[in-house]
């Protein structure tokens, strides 16, 4: 079965680092947070809204944060958001705020393409990253959270 954004053997995970990693969780020596975020932004139940938060909560405890935009969620990095017609917060200040904090945001460069942006369209100090990168992410984090 093919999924939405296929990525072949770059998207395979080695189990055992996630298992090690797991045991470090588990004796408190985990630390770093990565949030998946594959929801577009504004009205769908805020999620992207809450991810940022969670993040900029690990980052105020002197924690380390990473932030990974795939699928809809590339949405939450486009400049230049303008929510007033739909009276919601803009996002833009609390993602530089996540940045400044020290935080990374990272969009997965393939969901861009498929939504027809370009890193042009991001805020700055969002990288891109391949699906190998993703993954070497998702093996180094002690904790992850999808939204």
């Amino acid at each position: 079965m093919e999924t939405p954004e296929d990525c072949g053997d770059a998207c395979l995970i080695d189990t055992k680092k996630l298992l090690e990693k797991k045991d470090s969780v588990i004796a408190g020596t985990g630390s770093d947070l990565l949030i998946l975020l594959t929801e577009g932004t504004y009205g769908l139940f805020d999620g992207p809204f809450n991810a940022i938060q969670v993040g900029n909560a690990v980052l105020a405890t002197e924690k380390n944060a990473t932030v990974v935009l795939l699928d809809e969620g590339v949405y939450f990095g486009v400049k230049n958001q303008d929510p007033s017609e739909i009276e919601l917060p803009n996002n833009t200040n609390y993602i530089k705020d996540f940045i400044e904090l020290g935080g990374r945001i990272l969009a997965l460069e393939s969901s861009l393409k498929r939504r027809g942006l370009l890193n042009d369209d991001l805020i700055e100090g969002i990288n891109l990253i391949d699906h190998s990168q993703l993954v070497q992410e998702i093996e180094k984090h002690k904790i992850s959270l999808t939204f």
